[in-house]
This record gives C-alpha cells, structure tokens and sequence, in this order.
C-alpha cells in the first residue's frame, strides 16, 4: 500500500510539473496569464471527467480576460502637450497610409538588424491621451498628427513588445546600434532611409523633448515598450526610443 500511495504521489508531481512547464512558456506572453495558468494546471493535475473539463473552460476563461486587458494595456507615450491640429501627414497635407493602408503596396517599415518587416498603420490618440498603437503585435503604427517620415520634425512609430501569444514586432529593437539602418517604403512617396543615432529609456509618463516636434531636420523615432510591469496601470513601467536621422 505504501509504494502504491508513493508510485500514485509521483505520478502526480510529473504530471503536475509537465502542465506548470507548458502553462509556463513564454509563449503566453503576459507574467500574470503565465501565473494564473500555472496555478490553475497545478490545482487540476490530478483530477478527472466533468472536473478536469470545467478547469479547463475556467482557466480558458481567464486567459481570455486577461488577454483583453493586455490587449489595451501597451500604451506608447502621452501626447495630451503634443500640437493636434490636424496635420495628417506633416507637410505633405494627405495621409500617406490610409491611401494605401490595404493591398501588397502598403506602407512598411524594415529594419534589417532586427529582422523586422512590418506593416505600417496610421494611429492617433487613445482613450488616455496617449499615442495609439498597432491593432496586431504584427505591425506597427505612425502617429497621423505628426510628420510624415521624411518630412521637417520627428516622425514617431510605435510597436508592440510582446503579446499574449509570444514577442511582438519590435521585441528586439533594443538590440539596435548606432548606425544601423531603418527603411521607410510608401507607395507614392518612394522609400526613405534613416540610420540610428541612439537609444533612450524613460518612463512612460515622460514628455521627451523633441520627441513628436513638428520642425527642425527630418527623424524617426521608434518606440516600444521597456522595463517592469506595472501591474497598477497594466502597462510596463518605461518606453525604450530609438533616435535616428534622415540619410541623403
């Protein structure tokens, strides 16, 4: 009785760890939906039929609530101060993405060092006054009411981290180095090319300077998310930016 009472222990220990290790993956993206799922598979490991069934439905139903404030929580950085007066696309008075924002010619961003390829989408300004950002972790998002890249001033794209399914399009962007290079491709506008002078950190709640300036030389500024959760406001807690210069 005892090996038997010992051998069924074990049993549920490998079974428990294996469901921990899967539910665990950094594929699920967010640390709380990682948490939760651990629990969950660690609660249920041992149990069977109707049980077995309706943890699965629970912790489903808490992945997908979860992911739905997940979805809302990567924020770029406030733009309440920012000039909004309508410029669409900076100088050139149209909007450079809408025009062409479905079909194989949509606007895209690369950036070979990190292996990014991405679409391009025109965002404005979310519920909390900050820029909006890329409906899919796939993309990336150009702030309409600033310059256009290329145009005199700073044109900002953003993208996201990581999703609940794994990283995102620009999870890599702090790897870049100075000098390496960044492509802008829109149809109709031609292709521009800009090279990094930098990389910053600050907090989420910062108002760089310069940063959205609708004068001055031609740049782009890359942001993304940077830094620990802040579990508080649901987003992470700094935003990483990428400086870079217009080239000849």
């Amino acid at each position: 009785m005892t090996r038997r009472l010992s051998g069924i222990v074990r049993e549920h220990w490998r079974s428990s760890r294996d469901r921990v290790r899967w539910w665990s993956r950094p594929a699920l993206g967010h640390p709380a939906v990682r948490r939760v799922a651990a629990v969950c598979a660690v609660a249920f490991a041992g149990r069977r039929g109707r049980i077995a069934g309706a943890a699965a439905c629970i912790l489903l139903g808490v992945t997908v609530s979860l992911s739905g404030l997940w979805f809302g929580a990567h924020g770029s950085l406030n733009v309440r101060s920012v000039p909004q007066g309508g410029r669409g696309a900076g100088s050139s008075g149209a909007d450079p993405f809408v025009a062409s924002s479905t079909g194989p010619t949509r606007a895209r961003l690369r950036v070979p060092a990190i292996g990014v390829d991405a679409p391009i989408e025109s965002v404005g300004i979310d519920a909390g006054g900050n820029m909006a950002t890329p409906s899919t972790p796939k993309n990336v998002a150009w702030y309409r009411f600033g310059p256009a890249p290329g145009d005199a001033g700073d044109a900002v794209i953003d993208g996201h981290l990581d999703w609940t399914n794994g990283p995102a399009v620009f999870s890599k962007l702090g790897r870049l180095t100075t000098g390496d290079e960044i492509i802008v491709d829109v149809p109709g506008r031609g292709t521009r090319l800009f090279a990094v002078d930098g990389l910053s950190t600050v907090p989420y709640t910062a108002h760089p300077a310069g940063l959205f300036a609708t004068s001055g030389p031609p740049r782009l500024s890359l942001i993304t998310c940077t830094g620990s959760w802040d579990a508080l406001h649901r987003t992470y807690a700094q935003r990483l930016i990428v400086d870079a210069h217009l080239l000849p």
